[in-house]
């Protein structure tokens, strides 16, 4: 597949993938790890969403869940894993690697720990989309974009609106 096309392909996957898990979704089956060929159909195009998250933690459970809908939406297979040790998240990456995917959209919580992995598929001519976390170092890995925000950008937004509001002691 034309290098234009993926990029195109992974430019459109992954803001459709945040808004996914903004939607309201009941349906996770809570397992938090792999999932066989978890969304999409069997379109030209494959993602791999290597994410930290543990098994049974709600918010992962909405990404996993916003993921598949993205690919089912997009006619692409989606295969979503996640790990909570980095040694593993970065094996799952090589994985991906080695599978040809067409683009990889990864959670960065220790991003010394993945860097060699995040920057081996970049290498690979395999666009890389950060999400959640790691933003800071995103662009350095190589990676095409990161989708997530600045917690201490948004904490001090949240705390301007609660003083706003008129809170006087607030425990985050």
């Amino acid at each position: 597949m034309p290098a234009p096309r993926r990029l195109l392909a992974i430019a459109l996957a992954a803001p459709l993938l945040l808004a996914s898990c903004t939607t309201d979704s009941n349906e996770s089956d809570g397992n938090g790890g792999g999932s066989e060929s978890g969304g999409g159909g069997d379109g030209d195009l494959s993602f791999s969403v290597i994410t930290h998250g543990s098994a049974g933690d709600a918010f992962w459970d909405v990404v996993q869940n916003g993921a598949e809908a993205a690919g089912e939406d997009l006619g692409i297979d989606v295969d979503y894993q996640s790990d909570g040790d980095p040694q593993r998240q970065a094996q799952l990456i090589d994985a991906a690697v080695n599978q040809g995917v067409d683009g990889i959209v990864v959670s960065m919580a220790n991003p010394d720990a993945i860097q060699e992995s995040v920057e081996a598929a970049v290498a690979a001519g395999i666009p890389v989309v950060t999400i959640n976390s790691g933003g800071e170092r995103s662009a350095e890995f190589g990676a095409i974009g990161h989708v997530g925000q600045d917690e201490a950008i948004a904490g001090e937004g949240a705390g301007r609106e609660l003083a706003e509001d008129g809170a006087r002691s607030v425990l985050c």
